[in-house]
């Protein structure tokens, strides 16, 4: 933990331009951009090697790691540990996560 025993904790996350992370029905699609078209350049304005070679650990939804998952990405945070909240904890071992019913807060005061 950071000083005075607290970490320090990055808030990172997509989000439309609208303000929402996901649209109706928990839709994540939109993360993809448009059909046919090539992923982004995500190293071009931020150097995330360096970025997550700070981070500890990572924290997504259920969710969030079924659209991942199901778009091959493969880990998207491949230097630490993704904790991935979920009441499915009985998911298949997936090497680099923890499927965790735990409640977030009380994953980073650990």
């Amino acid at each position: 933990p950071a000083s005075g025993g607290r970490r320090r904790v990055i808030y990172y996350v997509a989000m439309s331009l609208d303000g929402f992370i996901a649209g109706e029905d928990n839709d994540l699609s939109w993360l993809g951009g448009r059909e046919g078209a090539s992923p982004p350049d995500m190293t071009a304005d931020f150097d995330y090697e360096t970025f997550y070679r700070g981070v500890a650990f990572t924290v997504s939804g259920g969710r969030t790691y079924d659209y991942v998952a199901a778009a091959g990405v493969g880990n998207p945070y491949p230097t630490s540990t993704n904790y991935v909240v979920t009441r499915r904890t009985d998911r298949p071992a997936d090497p680099g996560h923890v499927f965790t019913s735990d409640d977030p807060a009380d994953l980073v005061a650990r």
